[in-house]
């Protein structure tokens, strides 16, 4: 019984299919890209570095591998770094050779084929022409993102068989710093304008400011005459008149400042509101005038 046992268990393991050896290695490395989503130039394209090396096997000589880069984190044809980071492709000669997760099949519209030289001759070769290239001006938030892709490869043997195909984990690291950054014009493009009252028949003036940034930001104003408005030369009080500022109808003054929370890439729209404090019913005649400077200041908070 103990032989019929033993002689079962053996028949059993000579039945299943034979698992392919790895015929390559890889070594791919690509350098860190600071990503600035705020230009509208498109990012110069990162070269992506591919050694392939041969391994030893047993059976029919290797002479090349086909290859793909994997994300196995997408289901394609979208491929991010990290869950909310840039979208990015990898390119060579025209072709892009990331897949996503489900996508096994190498073809040569999304793979590249690699061929060595005689065995040991040849058993280490470069895989040139591969970048990593984004697009410009995409909504994403200051991070350092990081997205790891394994590499999904088959073999080619010297008989013209093909291996199955198998994969090494975590084949290339590809990372990206988005850095928190403001951009800040008054409506029509400008950094400076007037908010004019006119002959005081109106409180209240205001202008637009338009804001892009990938993070927090802080705001602080400073005032030439302390959030007053004054007759030059003339320091009585009723020569000068006081009023407030808002932004986004959030109170911003010459003592202080406010953190507001990121506008994005697509950038908003934020009204500056300038508003009378003073009566001015018992103030001289004359040209009341103030100089503010708001400064946008982005924030690690």
């Amino acid at each position: 019984m103990k032989r019929f046992l033993s002689a079962a268990g053996l028949i059993a393991t000579l039945a299943q299919p034979g698992v392919a050896a790895a015929c390559a290695t890889f070594t791919v490395t690509a350098p860190p890209l600071r990503y600035d989503p705020l230009s509208s130039t498109p990012a110069a394209p990162q070269p992506v570095n591919v050694i392939v090396t041969r391994q030893a096997q047993v059976g029919p000589a290797v002479v090349g591998v086909r290859f793909q880069f994997v994300d196995p984190m997408r289901g394609g044809p979208i491929f991010r770094l990290g869950s909310q980071g840039p979208v990015y492709d990898i390119i060579e000669n025209g072709r892009v050779v990331v897949v996503g997760a489900t996508s096994a099949t190498l073809t040569a519209a999304n793979s590249v084929a690699v061929q060595f030289a005689d065995a040991g001759h040849g058993d280490v070769v470069g895989a040139p022409g591969f970048r990593l290239e984004m697009e410009p001006a995409q909504n994403v938030a200051a991070d350092f993102y990081i997205a790891n892709l394994d590499i999904r490869y088959e073999c080619r043997y010297a008989d013209g068989g093909v291996s199955a195909s198998m994969v090494q984990p975590n084949g290339l690291t590809l990372t990206a710093l988005v850095p928190n950054l403001i951009s800040v014009n008054l409506a029509g493009g400008g950094k400076a304008g007037v908010i004019d009252f006119g002959g005081f028949q109106r409180s209240t003036q205001r202008a637009f400011v338009s804001v892009r940034s990938t993070g927090p930001y802080r705001v602080t104003t400073q005032s030439a005459n302390g959030g007053v408005m004054r007759i030059a030369g003339m320091t009585g009080e009723n020569a000068s008149i006081a009023y407030s500022l808002t932004l986004d109808g959030h109170a911003i003054g010459a003592a202080s400042h406010r953190l507001f929370q990121p506008a994005g890439a697509g950038g908003a729209d934020m009204l500056l509101q300038a508003a009378l404090v003073d009566d001015i019913s018992q103030k001289r005649a004359g040209l009341y005038r103030d100089e503010v400077t708001v400064t946008f200041t982005p924030s690690g908070i």
